[in-house]
């Protein structure tokens, strides 16, 4: 099997479980609602790099949506999850890095939120999208080091 063939099913896994994980520990909120989602999209940025964390993390919203029963934002995730895993390994710095992909997808959320639910929609999306990729960050920076060793990997 060819190295390329062994990385899209190992992307499909990931993405697989991504959503898996996300679906059990779903956590409602008025707006939609918070997940563990973005510790895998930080975590397979960070090992593989910016095409394959936009892949992991736009197919990962898209499907959680659908299978979360919330279709309407299924566009909304795939761009913006998408994004974000893409920003997760865009610089040399992994902070920045985090910071630039945690800023788009608050704001992207918070923007969408307006088209939903008016102005009034963008400030009560904040902190759980805040929150949710605070949480994302320390998933992240607990499974690169151990999945670096494990895999024998460098990061990109």
């Amino acid at each position: 099997m060819n190295t390329n063939n062994k990385k899209i099913i190992l992307l499909a896994i990931i993405i697989a479980l991504n959503v898996a994980i996300s679906k059990i520990l779903l956590i409602p909120t008025p707006g939609g609602f918070v997940t563990v989602m973005d510790g895998l999209v930080f975590t397979t940025a960070t090992l593989f790099g910016k095409k394959e964390g936009a892949i992991v993390g736009g197919l990962s919203g898209f499907l959680l949506d659908i299978v979360s029963g919330y279709p309407q934002w299924m566009l909304f995730s795939l761009v913006i999850h998408g994004a974000q895993g893409y920003l997760s390994a865009s610089t040399k710095s992994r902070p920045l890095n985090y910071l630039l992909a945690t800023s788009l997808m608050v704001i992207g959320y918070g923007l969408a939120n307006i088209l939903f639910y008016g102005p009034g929609g963008f400030i009560p999306s904040l902190i759980p999208n805040l929150l949710q990729n605070i949480a994302g960050i320390i998933i992240a920076i607990a499974l690169v080091p151990t999945l670096q060793r494990v895999l024998k990997l460098s990061t990109p």
